[in-house]
């Protein structure tokens, strides 16, 4: 299906167009996004993410996804979008960065995907569960969203955008920075940032 192929070229080959020509290179897609960190003390265990997608992609989805055509996405229909959609971004870290003290931070797998609209827009929530938890009263963390493609782009918004979530969290804080910079030849990304801490009384 039309629909079908357009999604898959941007969530699978977005990557792919790194290289393209500089005409490529600015977004098709857009995704507002929020994050929460999970601890256990001073340990972060997963990440998880909101990631609600512009209204046109949105249609896309939902109308190639949609197969009870009730605008919404049922258990089977979610399963089928994970699949032949979002497990391909496993790729590309599912476009999360992260790292500790200049070291790529590795994720293990993710849980708790579903699906959910909001003002008819398409929503995806999941976990990212880190392979190694981090102690970041001693170790402070970046995290950025990004493709570095820039046919997705990404932007952590809303009210909230930023949650510190179990025990331990209540001594962390975070700031919003600039990341490091993505270039090609043609073109250069300075991804949004944050900066999460810990520690004090």
């Amino acid at each position: 299906m039309l629909a079908r192929a357009l999604a898959l070229n941007v969530l699978l080959l977005s990557t792919a167009l790194f290289w393209c020509l500089p005409v490529l290179a600015h977004p098709h897609v857009w995704v507002s996004a929020s994050a929460s960190f999970k601890f256990n003390q001073s340990e972060l265990l997963r990440i998880g993410l909101r990631w609600q997608f512009d209204p046109f992609f949105s249609q896309v989805l939902i109308t190639d996804f949609d197969e009870s055509g009730d605008g919404s996405l049922d258990d089977k229909e979610t399963a089928a979008m994970k699949q032949q959609i979002f497990t391909s971004l496993q790729e590309f870290d599912y476009f999360t960065h992260v790292n500790a003290s200049g070291q790529k931070v590795q994720f293990d797998r993710v849980e708790n995907f579903f699906t959910e609209t909001n003002d008819g827009e398409l929503v995806f929530v999941f976990d990212l569960v880190i392979a190694e938890p981090i102690d970041v009263s001693v170790t402070p963390v970046n995290v950025s969203l990004y493709d570095p493609s820039i046919y997705v782009d990404i932007m952590f918004l809303g009210d909230t955008p930023v949650n510190v979530l179990g025990t331990g969290g209540a001594n962390c804080s975070w700031k919003f920075t600039d990341g490091a910079e993505v270039q090609s030849e043609s073109w250069f990304l300075t991804p949004q940032q944050i900066h999460l801490t810990c520690g004090g009384p």
